[in-house]
């Protein structure tokens, strides 16, 4: 489950990388930059940072856990059922470093779902009137 919460959020994040892109410069672009949650992070689009901005700390965790799950050897399959609700654990290394101590994280599922559902639903909404206005301007521009 959250490797498909992470695939979202990484796709969602593209999708507002180009729209923003095409607002921007009225030209799609060649690539697509940025892509994922960290590369967000170095965005130079002071718009796409600010769409991201209020879901900053679930982001992070999302991506730390997910990070944790594909690239850690030291997390096991750790995601058990909690005693009263589902909960996601893990093991993280920092950049998948020995010399870094392991954090560990305890989530409850319920919560990440909620927080993805919040930021899914603001993004969506978001980029639909990015994509809108810049559907308008590009119109206006062709008269």
């Amino acid at each position: 489950m959250v490797y498909w919460l992470r695939k979202t959020a990484d796709e969602l994040i593209s999708l507002a990388y180009v729209i923003d892109e095409w607002n921007q410069t009225g030209k799609w672009p060649v690539s697509v930059k940025i892509d994922s949650i960290a590369g967000l992070k170095e965005s130079p689009s002071e718009e796409l940072r600010q769409l991201f901005a209020s879901h900053d700390a679930f982001l992070t965790t999302l991506n730390e856990i997910s990070n944790a799950f594909k690239h850690s050897f030291i997390n096991t399959d750790m995601t058990v059922a909690g005693s009263e609700y589902p909960v996601v654990y893990v093991l993280a290394l920092k950049r998948n470093k020995l010399s870094e101590p392991p954090q560990f994280y305890s989530v409850n599922l319920a919560e990440m779902v909620e927080a993805f559902s919040r930021l899914y639903k603001e993004v969506v909404a978001i980029i639909q009137q990015w994509a809108n206005s810049g559907k308008a301007k590009n119109e206006q521009a062709a008269k």
